[in-house]
């Protein structure tokens, strides 16, 4: 099983939204994933940065700052019917790679 199939198992399984490094540790958990670098937290983070893209029911939830995202500011879910991933925690924004790049997902093209 892939990284990318092991995060959508434990993220469909999930009540709430969570993390790259809890996405990781219950992967292993279940023993979907065996990693065999020193960071699998970073292997399934840039997978599911590269696949959120592509996959419209792959959500990415982050709190709004100023600069770059910190330890634990950004959670992962799924979509689950209709509006899921807007309701999803206090303060917690809908944000996906096209809406901070200015890219339309019809027309594939960033301005």
């Amino acid at each position: 099983m892939t990284y990318y199939e092991a995060a959508l198992q434990v993220l469909r399984s999930a009540r709430h939204p969570l993390t790259t490094r809890e996405i990781t540790a219950r992967a292993m958990e279940r023993g979907l994933i065996k990693p065999q670098g020193k960071t699998p937290h970073g292997t399934m983070s840039a997978e599911l940065y590269m696949r959120l893209p592509s996959d419209p029911e792959l959500v990415e939830l982050e709190v709004p700052g100023n600069g770059r995202a910190k330890r634990g500011s950004v959670r992962w879910t799924v979509r689950r019917g209709r509006g899921a991933g807007r309701q999803e925690g206090a303060g917690a924004q809908f944000r996906s790679r096209f809406l901070r790049t200015g890219c339309s997902r019809q027309a594939d093209t960033c301005s």
